[in-house]
């Protein structure tokens, strides 16, 4: 995971002289959210925004980009933004079922 952070920090070009425990921070966030709420199939949700934005991008590339073996910027803010919409939705799941749960 160290590994990945600092492949975070230094795509997002942060420093990690001047600010380290921050940009450190903004990496593990991104980290987590990536490994964390991704959604299945996020491979094709990515290829069709890229699709709307006239780029063409194989499965391997989004997924080395989410595995931070390639920096591609475009890509890494889309599956960003895909992991927090998913997150938003298994939020509203949760809050759904706790209160299912709480009326029973």
């Amino acid at each position: 995971m160290k590994t990945n952070i600092i492949k975070l920090t230094q795509l997002y070009g942060m420093h990690l002289h001047t600010d380290e425990k921050e940009a450190e921070k903004e990496a593990v966030k991104v980290d987590y959210l990536l490994s964390t709420y991704l959604p299945y199939g996020y491979v094709k949700d990515a290829q069709e925004k890229l699709k709307s934005e006239n780029r063409i991008v194989s499965d391997s590339i989004i997924r080395q980009v989410k595995n931070l073996h390639f920096s591609d910027l475009q890509i890494l803010n889309i599956l960003i933004e895909l992991a927090k919409n998913n997150k938003a939705i298994a939020e509203a799941n949760k809050q759904k079922f706790k209160k299912l749960l709480s009326n029973t």
